[in-house]
């Protein structure tokens, strides 16, 4: 009987309840490997070397792997597309001409680097590096005279969200770069300056050089992530889970691109007795008669040409079979375990079968893909809002400073044009809005809203085509001195009718005579 220790609870065997296992995942059988009990904060569980690496092979990947790179841009750009213009949601009229001012001038040089970077491929760079490297910083800044400045912001990369080599944890101190005095004593982690309740105060800039770095404070500065674990200081690349299925996908296709470039040299095979060359005496025949007789070359091949080299007859020496080389490589197997690891890789990204194949997939999956892909797009833009809204008062704000733009009520009620949904069977969708108009459902501006319009210039370009039509109609009656009804202008052709979208049918079951029950 085992010594009782009255600390400890027991169970009716007279051991310890603290080593039963109620769960058997809890415990490490002789088959499994070890894990070691992590139950700490996400910070300390990965440190900044093991982020960088994570940031390292990511990019990496994005470079090299065609499904990384397709899920992370097909995102971006169902996420931004060629929309996202800016617009005034206030009931002042003067801000119908900011939202002017931004579209018209702002939004084409927005980026410190000028009209290289617009203002959606800004969003797109935005929605990218948070895939491929964690989190980008946007920084507002302005260019030009400071007595008349420029609104801009700067993307920086996430590399440059750090102090120099041998900072990436401690306390500041103060002297590190320009701007940290005003932070000494705080703990910072990987470029991230926290306050009294482990929230980001600030962050570390690298710059070209030592005199160049300098700490900037969160009013001016946003790190834009996909937040993973409560607490996370800096983001981990979304393909994070599958660096290592993502580095077997392209070392598989290394080898296997080896091995095709292999067979397709190999033309000829023969199977003999020895299992190599025989070494018959060479020809000193010319080689350039084509009528000439046989030639034996070193090989032991006998080689005849007919008819200028048309026509071409081997004849294996030795009576062994010759035969063209064929590869069945790259096989079934290796094809499916390739989807498999794509597979892994996209499953929290984008759906696989928007990359690989939709082939063989009945319609309600095909809905259920496309509304799984709505649901991260819509997540993205979640995102992108809040830095884009930041953007845009910024810019608005130092604007009215300046006199560009006029002084307005309400000048922080911003929304944005947004793209149109992703969609895989447009006439569905069509029809489906179209029944959901007339049935009071939703309205006109939402619809025009799923397509990346807007209702205001929607309804004026109707009326200017009214208006259009009626010039015309009035015109033509006094040159052919024939009155043309109204109706006739506002109306198709008599007796047209809507062509309704053609139905998929499909293919016919075919029965085999072994079919039994299980195959229904």
């Amino acid at each position: 009987m085992p010594e009782i220790n009255p600390v400890l609870l027991y169970g009716p065997d007279g051991f310890p309840v603290s080593t039963k296992k109620f769960l058997n995942a809890t415990q490490n059988g002789p088959n499994v490997e070890p894990w070691p009990t992590l139950f700490e904060d996400i910070n300390k569980s990965v440190p900044v070397y093991d982020r960088h690496f994570l940031v390292s092979a990511s990019r990496k990947l994005y470079a090299n792997v065609g499904f990384v790179r397709e899920a992370c841009d097909a995102r971006a750009i169902c996420s931004v597309g060629n929309a996202w213009l800016p617009k005034y949601q206030g009931s002042d009229p003067k801000g119908k001409a900011a939202e002017k001012w931004l579209r018209d001038e702002w939004l084409s040089n927005c980026e410190i680097r000028g009209a290289e970077y617009d203002w959606q491929t800004a969003l797109y760079l935005e929605s990218t590096n948070m895939d491929h490297s964690g989190d980008i910083g946007v920084l507002l800044t302005y260019k030009g005279d400071k007595d008349y400045p420029w609104p801009c912001f700067q993307l920086v990369p996430a590399h440059r969200v750090r102090f120099r080599s041998g900072l990436s944890t401690g306390v500041v101190t103060g002297d590190e770069c320009e701007g940290a005095a005003a932070y000494k004593g705080r703990a910072h982690e990987d470029g991230v300056i926290f306050g009294d309740y482990g929230d980001p105060v600030a962050y570390a800039l690298l710059g070209e050089t030592a005199a160049q770095d300098k700490v900037v404070s969160t009013w001016n500065f946003i790190l834009l992530k996909e937040p993973m674990f409560v607490g996370q200081a800096r983001s981990f690349p979304i393909f994070f889970h599958a660096i290592r299925e993502a580095r077997t996908h392209m070392k598989a296709s290394e080898y296997e691109e080896f091995a095709s470039l292999v067979a397709s040299s190999i033309a000829l095979t023969e199977d003999n007795e020895t299992g190599g060359p025989e070494t018959p005496k060479i020809s000193t025949a010319d080689p350039n008669d084509v009528n000439a007789t046989p030639t034996v070359n070193p090989s032991g091949i006998t080689a005849q040409s007919l008819y200028g080299g048309l026509i071409r007859y081997f004849r294996a020496n030795s009576g062994a079979n010759l035969k063209a080389f064929t590869s069945s490589r790259p096989g079934p197997a290796w094809e499916s375990f390739q989807n498999r690891l794509a597979q892994i890789a996209c499953a929290p990204v984008w759906p696989v079968e928007l990359i690989l194949s939709m082939a063989g997939i009945p319609g309600p999956g095909v809905r259920s893909i496309q509304g799984r892909a709505r649901r991260l797009v819509k997540d993205r833009q979640s995102l992108l809002r809040k830095v884009a809204i930041r953007k845009v008062t910024f810019a608005v704000a130092i604007a009215m400073k300046t006199g560009r733009i006029e002084r307005f009520s309400d000048w922080m009620n911003w929304g944005f044009v947004m793209p149109p949904l992703l969609t895989i069977d447009d006439g569905r969708d069509a029809a489906a809005r179209l029944n959901d108009y007339f049935a009071g459902i939703t309205n006109l501006t939402e619809i025009l809203a799923e397509e990346g319009g807007e209702l205001e210039p929607h309804l004026y370009e109707r009326a200017r085509e009214i208006g259009r039509r009626e010039q015309i109609r009035v015109e033509v009656e006094k040159e052919m001195g024939v009155p043309i009804p109204k109706e006739e202008m506002a109306r198709p052709p008599a007796g047209s009718a809507p062509v309704e979208p053609a139905k998929e049918e499909e293919p016919p079951k075919k029965k085999d005579d072994k079919e039994t029950t299980d195959d229904e």
